[in-house]
């Protein structure tokens, strides 16, 4: 009977994943992960550690670079202390893990899913010298209410600035999440 292999094998996957070091990851500098381990996907794109779920705000740059932002807990194997994590990619295949892009403003919230635009026209005022500002608007998770935010980057993508006005839709609701935004030719 295979049930004893099977059994045995999850046991180790979960002793190793169970003993994986958790720390404090700055957002300064992406998190180094190992890529080489027998149960690591080498096709979709998995963080270097930890808990990872939505992607959020998938957009291509004008130097042809793949942004993917996702759902993303730095210090722990479960949902909750959700930032956005950020990779890079040049042909959807070879990832780089880029330092985290969102992360909540306090210890009582959580960045939650939403999307991210480049805005080339400046139609958010955000960018009156470039072409390459990108906008994320997502909701932010708190004890009382799921309120949607905005944030924006001058760098193409990689660092974030929380826009001083948010929320930008409030709501009394702890179910009001997902915000989707396109930008329009």
């Amino acid at each position: 009977m295979r049930l004893p292999l099977l059994l045995s094998t999850v046991v180790v996957l979960l002793t190793r994943i169970g003993t994986r070091p958790s720390s404090f990851v700055h957002a300064a500098a992406p998190t180094q992960g190992n890529y080489d381990g027998l149960y690591r996907p080498q096709i979709h794109f998995s963080p270097p550690q930890n808990f990872m779920n939505d992607p959020n705000g998938l957009f291509r740059d004008g130097n042809g670079t793949y942004h993917l932002y996702y759902q993303y807990n730095p210090t722990g194997l479960v949902a909750g202390n959700q930032h956005w994590g950020h990779a890079t990619s040049s042909d959807l295949y070879h990832w780089v893990n880029q330092p985290i892009a969102i992360s909540p403003p306090n210890n009582d919230s959580q960045v939650f899913s939403g999307s991210a635009v480049v805005d080339v026209n400046n139609t958010s005022g955000f960018f009156p010298d470039q072409n390459d500002g990108v906008v994320a608007i997502y909701t932010l998770n708190t004890p009382t209410a799921q309120v949607q935010e905005i944030a924006y980057s001058v760098d193409g993508g990689f660092t974030f600035t929380r826009y001083p006005g948010n929320p930008v839709i409030d709501s009394n609701s702890t179910q009001f999440r997902d915000p989707k935004v396109i930008c329009s030719p």
